[in-house]
């Protein structure tokens, strides 16, 4: 079986970061809480989904997913996949 396609961090940090989601904090085992509002005040009172990496810095479309669905962003699900897929070559 083929491994999973997967997406570089930069790539899929500029595309969700278009969309409303952001990297607000990382953590040295390689977890990064995601949210749907930049961290202005804390404690942050928005919306947030931990996630990690597939392999090398890369996520794969399962984590993504799980990011958009968590952060209530679904209806940007289509436009986000279509760029991801469109960019999975850079970086």
């Amino acid at each position: 079986m083929p491994p999973p396609v997967s997406f570089p961090d930069a790539v899929v940090r500029d595309v969700l970061g278009k969309h409303g989601m952001f990297v607000i904090q990382e953590f040295p085992d390689g977890q990064a809480m995601w949210g749907d509002e930049l961290p202005a005040e804390k404690p942050y009172k928005g919306r947030f989904h931990m996630a990690d990496f597939f392999q090398d810095n890369r996520f794969d479309i399962f984590t993504i997913r799980g990011i958009i669905s968590k952060l209530n962003k679904d209806e940007h699900k289509s436009a986000i996949e279509a760029e991801l897929y469109e960019r999975v070559h850079e970086g």
